[in-house]
């Protein structure tokens, strides 16, 4: 394989990028969610948005099972980009808007108690890892 040459920020040159096989087999299973939530979902509205969940799903069961830790600069972004991929889908689907308000409660409760069990037991929770 040849690999890739890119062309940087300001025209510079970067390196050809070679994938490695897990690499690419991390791309395979991406697609294979998209593909399964695309089967199981149809042409909804709300496609999108669990494509995006399922590609992000995927370097985070890589991460968490070698690091045992969830980067921030993956799961933070993952949350509003989700919420308004979300909420824009809740406008085209019948009964959407309620959905997404039960969503976002529901949300709300799992939060709570999170800090919950963070004033229990403070050494229990982690507050990110990166």
């Amino acid at each position: 394989m040849r690999g890739i040459t890119v062309r940087g920020m300001r025209g510079a040159r970067l390196p050809a990028v070679r994938p490695d096989r897990a690499t690419a087999a991390a791309v395979a299973a991406a697609g294979a969610g998209c593909a399964a939530m695309g089967l199981r979902l149809g042409p909804t509205p709300a496609l999108p948005a669990f494509c995006f969940l399922a590609a992000v799903a995927v370097p985070l069961t890589i991460i968490d099972v070698r690091e045992k830790r969830l980067p921030d600069a993956l799961t933070l972004p993952s949350y509003p980009a989700a919420a308004v991929l979300l909420g824009l889908a809740a406008i085209f689907i019948p009964n959407g808007r309620w959905h997404f308000l039960h969503a976002i409660l529901g949300l709300a409760a799992a939060g709570a108690f999170y800090v919950l069990l963070t004033v229990i037991y403070p050494a229990g929770i982690g507050w990110g890892t990166c």
